[in-house]
């Protein structure tokens, strides 16, 4: 009997650290540090250092999950109203990431919905993986308000809630 509890115990302890690893961790909230990300496609690079002391809004989207699609049309309205139109001195830098599986949809979706491209990136493969891991995105695409200390202000903001939080 005592050879099963240790037996059982043992592999109780194993699968809780093994799962501790599998990337299905605990999505970032509101308050906490958001990871760090850097993404290169063919247009545009994004590091983290290019932020850094500025609100920046994350989305990420795809064509295949159309509430997403939607967020992020919403998103890059918000965001182009919220700087105003000579963009001289803007209050939040917008990232919208895609997960797309052909880069041609994404351009061609960016292209149709107006979207900025500048702020548009493509994540395919390693990099694709790593975010969903950092942002725990395996059962659903999110947004996240970054604050200049690099705490997450929001997460899955709409218009109203970036203007609450950056009209203070």
């Amino acid at each position: 009997m005592k050879k099963t509890l240790k037996l059982m115990m043992s592999l109780f302890v194993v699968l809780v650290f093994s799962s501790a690893f599998t990337g299905s961790g605990i999505a970032p909230v509101r308050g906490s540090i958001a990871p760090a990300v850097k993404l290169n496609d063919k247009n545009n690079v994004l590091a983290p250092a290019q932020h850094q002391g500025k609100y920046l809004l994350l989305n990420f989207w795809s064509a295949a999950d159309g509430k997403s699609r939607l967020k992020a049309n919403e998103l890059n309205t918000a965001v182009k109203e919220l700087n105003g139109s000579d963009g001289n001195d803007p209050k939040v830098s917008l990232v919208s990431v895609n997960f797309d599986r052909s880069e041609k949809l994404f351009r061609e979706i960016v292209k149709r919905d107006n979207l900025d491209a500048q702020s548009q990136f493509y994540a395919t493969g390693k990099e694709a993986d790593k975010l969903r891991r950092a942002y725990n995105l395996h059962k659903g695409l999110s947004s996240f308000l970054i604050g200049p200390d690099g705490r997450i202000l929001a997460v899955n903001p709409d218009k109203k809630d970036l203007t609450k939080i950056l009209s203070r």
